[in-house]
């Protein structure tokens, strides 16, 4: 199993985001994103309030975009739907079908 150096719970503009700055910095970076890039921002058809899109952006293409700017830098994107996590422990894990120990999550 990989380990990486933080796990980000989802996938959408903040997860992204993340994804992007701790790429930047040389941490290996996983994101784990239940349905589709972009979470429910991806699905909406257009978005007219965010900065850099005078006349509006689809949904889903800045999705893939913030996706694609993250992996660019190395962070890396599963599929997983997270149904719980244990963070009381010192080594921290997420449970799905397969635990995944979880150095730093965000």
């Amino acid at each position: 199993m990989t380990q990486y150096d933080v796990i980000i719970v989802g996938g959408g503009p903040a997860g992204y985001t993340a994804a992007l700055y701790c790429a930047r910095a040389a941490l290996s970076t996983l994101v784990l994103e239940a349905m589709a890039p972009g979470g429910q921002m991806g699905t909406t058809d257009q978005i007219d309030n965010y900065p850099g899109f005078a006349d509006g952006v689809n949904g889903f293409e800045l999705a893939m975009n913030m996706q694609k700017q993250a992996e660019r830098f190395g962070a890396e994107s599963t599929f997983a739907q997270v149904s719980s996590m244990e963070l009381t422990e010192p080594e921290k894990r997420s449970t799905r079908r397969t635990e995944i120990p979880l150095p730093v999550v965000l």
